[in-house]
């Protein structure tokens, strides 16, 4: 008598394979979607950050005012890069899925690269701690989540992650 070989799994071991497969499944995704929230914010955050470099930068090589303008939108943030006199956008950026919070509106950088109030040249109308505003994703889990951007009076950038 021939015993035939049989090739390929039983029914019971697919599903125990499923089986597996799912529970690895049930821990992984809540940490791939705190990774991607996390990569979202890190990188409307290093964007930012670049517009107001691009700002800061294009006034001490143009030795004039230009300034940033941010502004919150419901689903996101809205950024517009311009000379003052004479007026040219030199940049614009939309963003969503992440929020800005205490937007300041406008950053206005002198000819020196120094932060000024809007309609002024005169660097110390602004106080010593400069603009503060923060980048957050609405479904924010963890510091990573949350990042605080200051720009001091001298124009430099400062950044931190922050709790929820």
């Amino acid at each position: 008598m021939l015993m035939s070989r049989s090739y390929g799994f039983t029914i019971v071991e697919l599903m125990v394979v499923l089986v597996i497969i799912a529970i690895l499944a049930t821990f992984a995704v809540p940490g791939f979607q705190d990774l991607l929230r996390s990569n979202r914010v890190a990188s409307q955050s290093n964007e930012l950050v670049a517009l107001i470099t691009l700002t800061r930068s294009e006034a001490v090589r143009r030795s004039r005012l230009v300034e940033i303008d941010l502004s919150s939108t419901p689903d996101g943030w809205d950024a517009v890069v311009r000379v003052l006199d004479p007026a040219e956008i030199l940049r614009t950026a939309t963003n969503t899925g992440v929020t800005l919070n205490d937007a300041p509106g406008q950053l206005v950088f002198n000819s020196r690269g120094y932060l000024v109030e809007p309609g002024s040249e005169d660097s110390s109308a602004w106080d010593t701690l400069g603009a503060t505003f923060s980048l957050r994703h609405p479904g924010c889990t963890n510091a990573r989540q949350h990042r605080q951007i200051r720009v001091l009076p001298t124009g430099q950038l400062n950044g931190t992650n922050e709790n929820c």
